[in-house]
């Protein structure tokens, strides 16, 4: 879907004007959580990306240095051979936002991170658990498991459909789908172009 401009009414009246590529019911679903991801830090406008399971932003001009784009580089260890393997994340309506995230590693490690994000953008808790690339899979997906269970089991009044689960082959389609929404992106004017030395 290539980007087109929309224009919605804040709660104060005033136009906003936006240029999006995602649905408008995926628009509207932003909408309703606009408050809670401004507070954790994205971009305050609609995704340039919407899967159903991920919804990514591009970092338009001025954007580089929101939370949620050096976050991402900073979960990936600005290692450029990492790559997501599984992510489950629950939302708690008004409250938290829980995400179990594992990454590989080019030397075949595995970084298990569990994540708690308040409404107010505040994170409480940011633990990782790397495993070398010689531990066992069995082991390392059963204590995954464990961890996905017990947040899953102890979730203050989870909302119905979490957790939202993504697995390699999501994370593959929304890798491809992002890079098709930069190069619209780029197309339509809305990204600098990239300097080649």
């Amino acid at each position: 879907m290539a980007y087109r401009t929309i224009s919605i009414h804040d709660e104060n009246g005033n136009t906003e004007t936006f240029a999006v590529r995602i649905s408008d019911a995926a628009v509207i679903a932003w909408l309703a959580e606009r408050s809670r991801l401004r507070a954790q830090g994205f971009p305050d406008r609609p995704s340039d990306v919407d899967t159903p399971t991920h919804r990514a932003w591009i970092p338009r001009r001025g954007e580089e240095r929101l939370p949620y784009f050096t976050d991402s580089a900073r979960l990936s260890g600005r290692d450029e051979t990492a790559f997501p393997v599984f992510s489950a994340t629950w939302h708690a309506p008004g409250a938290i936002t829980t995400k179990v995230i594992i990454t590989g590693r080019g030397d075949g490690s595995l970084v298990s991170r569990v994540v708690v994000d308040h409404e107010s953008g505040e994170r409480t808790v940011d633990q990782a658990r790397i495993y070398p690339p010689d531990a066992d899979p069995d082991v390392v997906w059963h204590e995954i498991e464990v961890v996905v269970m017990a947040i899953d089991l102890s979730g203050p009044g989870w909302e119905a459909h979490s957790p939202v689960v993504a697995d390699y082959a999501d994370f593959m389609a929304l890798g491809a789908e992002v890079e098709v929404a930069e190069a619209e992106a780029l197309a339509a004017g809305l990204l600098a172009p990239k300097w080649l030395h």
